[in-house]
C-alpha cells in the first residue's frame, strides 16, 4: 500500500440540495413542484445583477407571482424556478432539486401533461450534464417503475419555506439521534453555503 489505499476516492461533501454534476444525474421526483421567480441579494440586502456572484452571505429572494417583479431593471432580471423533493440515486438520499434550465423544464412539463406518462413520481428522470464552451443538458425519462427506497423523510421537507427564506429542512430528522448544538450549527452553515451554490 502506498500513501493512500488502492482505489481510494475523495469523498464528495453531501448536500441537502441536489446539483447536476457532469455526466448522468438520476433522480425520482417525490413531491409536487413549487414555481416562482428568483433574484439574489448580497450580504447587505442589495440586488445582485443576473450574471454576477452574490458573494459570501448572499442569499436568494424568491416570489411566487411574476407581477411581484414588474418594474425590476433588466440587469436584475429574475429567473423562473421550479423546486421539488427528489430521491437522488447517486447519494441514496432525499434532497431538494431546484431547476431553472428551460431545456429541463420543457420535457418534464410535456411528460407530466401526457396521460401515458403522468406524474414524474412514477418514473425516473436522467439529466446528463455536458460541459464544454457552453453547458448543455440532455433529459430522458425511463419506464414507470416502483421506487425501492426509504423516502419517509421527504414528507417533513417544507418547500414553502423557500419563499420566506426559512429552512425547509427544519422539521426533517437529519439523524436518528438528537443533534448537538455544534452539529446543528454546522448544518445551518452548510445550508447557507448550499444556497450560494444554487445560483447558476
Amino acid at each position: 500500500m502506498g500513501f493512500l489505499p488502492d482505489g481510494y476516492e475523495i469523498t464528495e461533501p453531501v448536500s441537502q440540495y441536489m446539483k447536476f454534476k457532469a455526466g448522468e444525474n438520476r433522480f425520482r421526483v417525490l413531491s409536487d413542484a413549487i414555481q416562482g421567480w428568483e433574484w439574489w441579494l448580497d450580504k447587505d440586502g442589495n440586488l445582485v445583477p443576473r450574471d454576477a456572484q452574490a458573494g459570501k452571505g448572499g442569499k436568494p429572494k424568491r416570489v411566487r407571482d411574476f407581477k411581484e417583479i414588474a418594474g425590476t431593471p433588466p440587469q436584475y432580471a429574475a429567473k423562473e424556478f421550479w423546486a421539488f423533493v427528489v430521491w437522488n440515486y447517486a447519494f441514496e438520499m432525499v434532497q431538494i432539486l431546484e431547476i431553472k434550465q428551460v431545456t429541463i423544464m420543457r420535457p418534464m412539463q410535456a411528460w407530466a401533461r401526457n396521460p401515458k406518462w403522468g406524474s414524474p413520481t412514477k418514473y425516473d428522470i436522467i439529466v446528463t450534464r455536458v460541459d464544454g464552451d457552453k453547458t448543455t443538458y440532455e433529459v430522458i425519462n425511463e419506464p414507470h417503475s416502483e421506487l425501492e427506497a426509504d423516502t419517509s423523510k421527504a414528507k417533513n421537507i417544507n418547500l414553502e419555506a423557500l419563499f420566506s427564506g426559512d429552512d425547509p429542512f427544519k422539521d426533517m430528522d437529519l439523524k436518528e439521534e438528537s443533534l448537538s448544538d455544534k452539529e446543528a450549527d454546522d448544518i445551518s452553515e452548510a445550508i447557507e453555503d448550499d444556497a450560494e451554490e444554487l445560483k447558476f
